[in-house]
């Protein structure tokens, strides 16, 4: 039995290890381009600081060595029921897909949307490039005060500092508060921290930019920047679906729509999609990380329904739904500081001390079982 592994991040990477353990001879394939792994929550701090950079990136190859999966190195060009057709040329077939390709933002320096076949120290050489572009910038415009728009301003601001560079940074927000997922208590220590740390926050406005100038829309108020940063409107990296016969599989916006056991829309049951690709539990890596049980044990159980020849839409029974992850979310504001949401209230210590210290690598690296 085959299963294809489309996606190279957390979800897949985790989902495809829990596979590994519960069949050694399951032939996994997993197609990604670029060489290397990235945990993308730690890849602001990563232009900043070296020893996260560093800690941040580890090599593919050696990975899927490790767990006996075979790692092709090439984009999807389309997907049908029963295969994959590479940018290479190359077509594979399989027997279930997992298809756990995330999403990009407009921030290249972040590495999402990098979707060329890079390389370990291409990856490297470029956080040293982006973060030192930032630092030396007169003025920065972020556009967008969720979780990444907060923590780039909090980091250059913080970095800024520490190394005596003047650099002038507007955050620009269309909500009442910052970062959506805290509550507006949390929300308000955001907002002061960043300001002690020479951030303009501006909620309530949006940015616009004409004739390469930019502008607040409701003021007019014009805005300097060097650099504009934009930290809004991720987008599904699921363009291959379109090419085939699978486009039913999106929604309107392009993301992988998806049932309660994490199965793809009009896929006979054959693909499962996880991560921020699509529509179940997405924008966190515990949620991934907490349904790679789920996932796999789906994905077996379909395997093993194929192999007996059962009907795959009998197969609701064996399977097991979705599961959110604990109710947890730290964002940072420069290195020494932040907020956390818990299901008890807002921390302002320990938490934010523990991602500042360890930017939480060691848990994704046990999850994906480097």
């Amino acid at each position: 039995m085959h299963v294809l592994v489309i996606g190279g991040g957390m979800a897949g990477l985790s989902a495809a290890v829990v596979l590994r353990k519960s069949m050694p001879d399951l032939h996994i394939t997993l197609a990604e381009p670029k060489a290397y792994i990235e945990i993308p929550w730690a890849a602001i701090r990563a232009l900043f600081d070296r020893a996260v950079a560093d800690a941040n990136l580890m090599d593919l190859a050696a990975w899927a060595t490790k767990h006996g999966v075979t790692h092709v190195r090439s984009t999807i060009l389309s997907l049908s029921l029963v295969s994959a057709k590479l940018a290479t040329g190359e077509t594979i077939p399989f027997d279930v897909c997992l298809v756990a390709t995330g999403a990009r933002t407009k921030i290249p320096a972040l590495g999402r949307e990098l979707v060329g076949e890079g390389t370990l120290s291409e990856r490297r050489e470029m956080h040293v490039r982006e973060g030192k572009q930032l630092l030396e910038a007169s003025s920065v415009l972020i556009i967008g005060g969720g979780a990444i728009g907060t923590e780039l301003a909090g980091d250059l601001a913080a970095y800024a500092k520490q190394q005596d560079k003047n650099v002038a940074i507007t955050l620009v927000h269309a909500g009442e508060h910052l970062v959506p997922e805290l509550n507006p208590a949390g929300a308000a220590k955001v907002k002061t921290k960043l300001e002690k740390l020479g951030v303009r926050v501006v909620l309530n406005e949006r940015a616009v930019e004409e004739n390469g100038a930019w502008t607040l829309g409701k003021s007019g108020e014009r805005l300097e920047a060097e650099r504009v940063l934009e930290a809004v409107g991720i987008q599904p990296s699921t363009a291959f679906f379109k090419q085939g016969l699978l486009a039913a599989c999106l929604d309107e916006a392009g993301w992988v729509k998806v049932d309660d056991y994490f199965r793809v829309h009009a896929s006979d049951g054959k693909i499962f999609a996880v991560g921020d690709c699509c529509t179940a539990l997405t924008n966190t890596a515990p949620n991934a990380f907490n349904n790679k049980k789920v996932v796999a044990g789906n994905i077996i159980s379909t395997l093993k329904a194929i192999e007996e020849k059962e009907p795959l839409d009998a197969l609701n029974a064996k399977m097991k739904r979705k599961r959110p992850a604990p109710s947890v979310f730290v964002v940072t504001t420069g290195p020494k500081s932040g907020v956390a949401r818990t299901a008890i209230g807002n921390d302002y210590v320990l938490l934010p001390a523990l991602k500042n210290k360890t930017m939480l690598t060691f848990k994704a690296k046990s999850e994906i079982g480097v």
